[in-house]
């Protein structure tokens, strides 16, 4: 998440970032988001829709994923924050 509030300080008015939370618990993700204030983007938990993960084949955390203003997937996985995800969110901008 460090590696990702730059990313979204110089994005979020061009941008939607959403993190989702895959905590069993509901206040896991609550108690985490109020130790980080400056984490200001959307969180969602996960709750019961386990079959999330598995219709989106995730098999490890943190997965990124690129959707496009239509709501297509533009790049699953999406590379990591310190690993070209700026460029990638540079060519989704400016095609």
């Amino acid at each position: 998440m460090e590696l990702l509030k730059p990313l979204y300080d110089k994005y979020h008015e061009r941008m939607f970032f959403v993190s989702i939370s895959a905590d069993k618990e509901f206040m896991k993700m609550v108690f985490f988001l109020n130790l980080q204030k400056d984490f200001t983007w959307t969180f969602l938990h996960l709750g019961n829709e386990i079959g999330l993960l598995q219709d989106y084949n995730v098999r490890s955390f943190p997965l990124f994923v690129l959707i496009d203003s239509q709501g297509k997937i533009v790049q699953y996985p999406a590379d990591m924050p310190d690993s070209g995800l700026e460029s990638s969110l540079e060519k989704l901008l400016n095609p």
